[in-house]
This record gives structure tokens, C-alpha cells and sequence, in this order.
């Protein structure tokens, strides 16, 4: 468990620190990632995009949720809730930039998000224990039975509500 709550409040940091330089200096990201592409031959993204107020809001706010699951996972580490919820803010987040590296343009951000996203996701399902069946589905989230964990439901196996 100490190696679990450990990682967990590296993880809080590491989310605080990157929210924290979306938000004071989302210009030097961009630059960075358009540096790095240019190297590999991708084009860069449109002049000002990572600066434009939007960007810093939804890209703090989720920051900070992430920052927020993470650090309770730390602090209630027998809760498989917080890092279920983790994967799947980390798992939409890997979706949405790999669409964008598809459909919008092919720019190195989207790509190394979509990759560090997923990576984070299934990080976080082993925290949840979702590959070991110890934890709730996913999608179970409340104070029934399946949500806190209950193994007689997983071992006859469950399905999202809706599914039965």
C-alpha cells in the first residue's frame, strides 16, 4: 500500500505542476512540441491556439480533477473509485487526441498525449485493481454493493448498468 500512496501523490504533484504550466505558460508548451515536430518533420500547430483563454480553462480545470483523483487516491488508498475515475478521465483524454491527431491535424501534441494518456489510464486501472478483478467496474460509481467492490458480483461478472 505505501508504494501505492506514494505513486499516488507523485501523480498529484506531477498533474498540479503540468496544470500549473498550462495555465501560467501554455505558449512554451506549444513552442516545445512544435520545436520537437519540426525535428521529426510535423507541422507545428496554428500561431496562438495553447494561448487562447479556452484552452487554459479546460486544460487547468481537467488539471486540476486529475490532480484532485490522484491525491485522493492518496489519501483514501482502499477506495477503487478514485483511481477508477483517474482512468477514465485519462482514457477520454487519450481518446480525444488521438480524434484530433486524426481528424484535426497530425501535430506532435495530439500524438504524445494520446500516448501518455492511455499510458496513465492503464496505470491507473492497475491501481484500481480493474485488471485483477478486485476492484468495481468502472462504471459502477455510488454506494451500491458493486460500487464498493463486492466479489461475489465480480466473480459472476457484471455488466454496465443498462447491459443485463
Amino acid at each position: 500500500m505505501r508504494i501505492y500512496r506514494m505513486t499516488a501523490l507523485a501523480l498529484a504533484v506531477a498533474f498540479a505542476a503540468v496544470g500549473l504550466v498550462f495555465l501560467f505558460a501554455p505558449g512554451a508548451v506549444q513552442g516545445a512540441f512544435d520545436s520537437l515536430g519540426r525535428q521529426a518533420g510535423i507541422k507545428g500547430m496554428p500561431e496562438g491556439d495553447a494561448e487562447s483563454g479556452f484552452f487554459r480553462v479546460l486544460a487547468v480545470a481537467y488539471m486540476y480533477i486529475v490532480t484532485l483523483l490522484a491525491w485522493m487516491m492518496f489519501r483514501r488508498p482502499a477506495d477503487p473509485v478514485w483511481p477508477a475515475l483517474l482512468a477514465q478521465a485519462k482514457f477520454a483524454s487519450a481518446l480525444v487526441s488521438i480524434l484530433l491527431f486524426a481528424l484535426a491535424g497530425p501535430y506532435l501534441v495530439y500524438a504524445a498525449n494520446g500516448v501518455v494518456e492511455a499510458s496513465s489510464a492503464w496505470r491507473s486501472c492497475c491501481c484500481a485493481g480493474i485488471w485483477r478483478r478486485r476492484a468495481a467496474p468502472l462504471w459502477a460509481v455510488g454506494d451500491e454493493p458493486s460500487a464498493l467492490g463486492d466479489r461475489t458480483l465480480l466473480s459472476r461478472g457484471t455488466s454496465p448498468p443498462g447491459l443485463r
